[in-house]
């Protein structure tokens, strides 16, 4: 599944001793719903019943941390404007870090 971040993960690399040492993966990126160290990383998903679905699984509410790009409806968001759309806040796991 590509997305616009794909040509940023394929272009960057880590080199260690310069050009001439071993070469690293660059930065994550997820595609997919994906835990990684204790977190849940969620990617923008369109599909709001999809999205309250993982927000409710076993693996959410089992992370000490959520990374969701999703628009959460009454989030504030620039020049203090509220957003109107998207998923209702109360579909978060509850005592949960939320990043949006």
């Amino acid at each position: 599944h590509e997305h616009s971040l794909t040509p940023l993960s394929n272009a960057y690399r880590i080199h260690t001793n310069g050009d001439t040492g071993a070469q690293h993966p660059g930065p994550m990126i997820f595609s997919h719903p994906t835990k990684f160290l204790d977190a849940l990383f969620v990617p923008h998903i369109r599909d709001k019943a999809k999205m309250q679905t993982i927000l409710s699984s076993e693996e959410a509410i089992a992370s000490e941390a959520l990374f969701v790009h999703a628009d959460v409806r009454g989030a504030s968001m620039n020049d203090l404007i509220l957003s109107q759309h998207g998923i209702s806040s109360s579909n978060f796991p509850p005592n949960k870090l939320i990043y949006s």
